[in-house]
């Protein structure tokens, strides 16, 4: 089949599941709608990069749907929907196994940490700021990382516990880059991110005090 993946081609000739299907349409609606929203085109969405969009998808979704289950298995349709607009593999996202494994601990009754950041909030700050293109460079980073930090529902000092050893601190350009490494035999995972004093902008920022 000319210019379709392969996924989508194995898709559409071997087909699938019913509750698999419904998965992907509802996540697509989803998408359909935020682009409504949001006033975004066809050729927009095509040039924006595939983790913006899930970020921002997953704030809306969550705004009106907190059941983590239910956000789990959207965050299973999103992502496989995306891979085949954008003929990637978005499976070993470094940012969606992180937020699964988030999500997945916040289903326990017990959650890991008491202390979590009240996500919503962190939603509510950024869905107010409006959109990406909006954003400086250091805006979008800080919210990315922001939401990312807050999402995984880590500790600062964990965080810095783990590998700080491995980060890099360039004070020229004002970046940092964290390796997290929650498990001995598990790979380096490197965000880059700003650093900022501004408590509004990142809650947990003393990190960089």
């Amino acid at each position: 089949m000319l210019n379709v993946s392969k996924e989508a081609t194995d898709m559409l000739l071997y087909g699938q599941r019913y509750n698999t299907e419904r998965i992907y349409y509802y996540a697509m609606e989803k998408l359909k709608n935020w682009s409504q929203i949001n006033h975004y085109s066809i050729l927009d969405l095509l040039i924006m990069k595939s983790h913006i969009i899930i970020t921002e998808v997953l704030a809306q979704f969550t705004s009106v749907n907190t059941s983590a289950s239910s956000t789990l298995q959207f965050l299973n349709g999103l992502p496989s929907m995306l891979s085949l607009i954008f003929d990637i593999d978005l499976k070993n996202n470094h940012m969606l196994q992180f937020t699964r494994k988030a999500i997945s601990a916040h289903m326990f009754v017990k959650p890991k940490y008491k202390d979590t950041w009240n996500v919503g909030i962190l939603f509510d700050y950024w869905r107010g700021k409006g959109s990406n293109r909006n954003l400086t460079y250091v805006e979008l980073y800080s919210k990315l990382t922001s939401l990312l930090m807050t999402i995984c529902s880590m500790r600062l000092a964990e965080i810095e516990g783990m590998s700080l050893k491995h980060s890099v601190i360039c004070e020229q350009i004002d970046k940092v880059d964290l390796r997290l490494q929650p498990k001995p035999k598990s790979i380096l995972h490197s965000h880059q991110f700003p650093k900022t004093r501004d408590r509004t902008v990142c809650p947990r920022a003393t990190f960089f005090d």
